[in-house]
């Protein structure tokens, strides 16, 4: 059996380190009233780079986000939702 190529080993060693470094942060979100204000939340996130996943709860007003603190900050993703119309804090 041989070992892969150079180049698709250096690739997993990235695609590795990209994983390790998310970080998952919980915001509070204020002013969700309904689905529509789910998808809004959930589209306001998943837009900024360096988020890799997002889970918003209507009920609990929050939302979960998966990302990279180094290409997605808290601070960025509270101004991302209040663009959006939502008032939010890290929780």
């Amino acid at each position: 059996m041989r070992a892969p190529p150079p180049r698709l080993r250096i690739r997993e060693e990235n695609d590795t380190m990209t994983e390790s470094t998310n970080r998952e942060t919980r915001l509070r979100v204020t002013g969700m009233t309904c689905m529509s204000c789910v998808r809004h939340v959930d589209h306001a996130l998943r837009d900024l780079d360096g988020v890799a996943a997002v889970q918003v709860r209507l009920r609990e007003g929050e939302a979960l986000v998966e990302h990279d603190p180094a290409r997605a900050t808290v601070d960025e993703m509270i101004a991302a939702l209040r663009d959006a119309g939502y008032d939010a804090a890290a929780a």
